[in-house]
């Protein structure tokens, strides 16, 4: 199977996991062929991601597998010594490292600092024309600026650390002289942010002290400062166009009792009611996860997954969007359904195991607040064009013409 049968299509582009249904029913496990990588083995159903993403056969530190091929496609951003390239010790080192810095506590201040970037970014998009990009006026800036603060990071570097994850999430191989010299960048300026702020009472400065006290290498430093960047607000600016656009879709005609078109989502956003705005962002990033396909994982050895024999050291990816919409875990799993049935399993969008997402709760409240605050100040807001995008594997839109039709937008209060 090439990647054009599954990938780089417009469609796949829109709504990978739509795209992926045939590929799911097909089979569990899928060798993919890839340009300028080995070939990687998709999982595509629910319960055999699931499994996978916890299978310790299947790890994530390329350096302990002594057959690994070629890194995978997501080149520098999990590249170095942090969560989603480290397995066992060194994973728990990291990430307890991080824990209290996004913990229960540490969450209850954070929708305050959602809301205020959300308002002040929507108060300019109601300052000015009637149809905007949506991408670089809203859900491209909005992620950065709300991670900035959480971590500490001052607000006057984010327009230079938002053109910086632009270029390290591209399509270029790790050769690219352009992707080197934005690695380089990126490491001077995390040495020295975290030398200025080393101490301070922030994310930032944690890290920057546990770098001079030598309990984190400069590589560690900066590969997990990287991997914020990306898992942190990169993930959500993919997730917010995609949600958009669902929400500006027509119903489907075969909707059952229970399930909603994107207008009745909409308007459930623009209500008053916070139990359904909840449960609607929860069904909106089953639908539209921010990452499609999970990062990749390294076989241990020659092993038979389901079926399918996968040799060691080849790439294993969990195929987020095709597990989410696997009918097997859900009814009618293509369509929208806000507070789902009961027994219906929880997403994939943020895996699971002991690499689940660090960030689950941050992207949580980023979607439910973001969304809510966008068409409860615009209810009637609307595409105005065709989306475009970059990337035939992880997908990112570039622009998303919208019309505010702002003559009739909510004040907010």
């Amino acid at each position: 199977m090439t990647l054009e049968a599954v990938f780089g299509t417009d469609d796949y582009r829109r709504d990978p996991g739509g795209r992926l249904h045939d590929l799911r029913e097909a089979g569990p496990v899928h060798r993919v062929a890839l340009p300028g990588i080995p070939p990687v083995y998709l999982v595509t159903r629910f319960q055999e991601a699931r499994t996978a993403f916890a299978d310790p056969r299947l790890r994530k530190d390329r350096a302990r597998v002594p057959a690994a091929g070629s890194p995978g496609p997501e080149t520098i951003w999990v590249s170095g010594r942090q969560l989603l390239s480290t397995d066992g010790q060194d994973h728990t080192r990291l990430r307890r490292l991080l824990n209290g810095w996004w913990s229960r506590a540490a969450s209850a201040g954070w929708p305050a600092i959602i809301e205020r970037h959300v308002d002040g970014l929507l108060d300019d998009l109601a300052a000015g024309p009637a149809e905007v990009d949506l991408v670089t006026a809203f859900t491209r800036p909005l992620p950065m600026r709300i991670l900035a603060e959480i971590v500490g990071i001052p607000q006057a570097e984010t327009p230079h650390l938002q053109e910086l994850v632009h270029v390290i999430t591209g399509s270029g191989t790790t050769g690219c002289p352009r992707l080197r010299a934005a690695s380089a960048d990126l490491t001077q300026i995390w040495f020295r942010l975290a030398k200025d702020h080393a101490g301070e009472d922030t994310l930032l400065g944690m890290l920057g002290k546990a770098r001079q006290d030598r309990e984190i290498t400069l590589v560690e430093l900066t590969s997990l400062l990287n991997m914020l960047l990306v898992a942190g607000a990169h993930s959500m600016s993919m997730f917010f166009p995609r949600a958009v656009l669902l929400l500006s879709a027509p119903p489907a005609a075969d909707a059952g009792s229970g399930y909603c078109g994107g207008a009745e989502l909409a308007a459930m956003l623009a209500g008053d009611d916070a139990t359904a705005h909840e449960a609607v962002a929860e069904e909106l990033i089953r639908l539209c996860a921010p990452f499609p396909l999970a990062s990749h994982r390294y076989a241990t050895d020659d092993l038979d997954l389901w079926g399918t024999p996968v040799p060691a050291g080849a790439l294993v990816m969990p195929a987020v969007a095709a597990a989410n919409r696997d009918p097997r875990a859900y009814a009618d799993p293509d369509q929208a359904c806000p507070g789902r049935r009961q027994g219906e399993p929880r997403h994939l969008s943020f895996g699971h195991g002991p690499h689940y997402c660090l960030g689950a709760t941050l992207a949580r409240q980023q979607a439910r607040i973001a969304l809510v605050g966008l068409y409860q100040r615009f209810p009637r807001l609307s595409t105005a064009g065709e989306a475009t995008w970059r990337n035939d594997i992880i997908p990112e839109p570039t622009s998303l013409p919208v019309r505010l039709n702002r003559a009739e937008f909510r004040n907010a209060t």
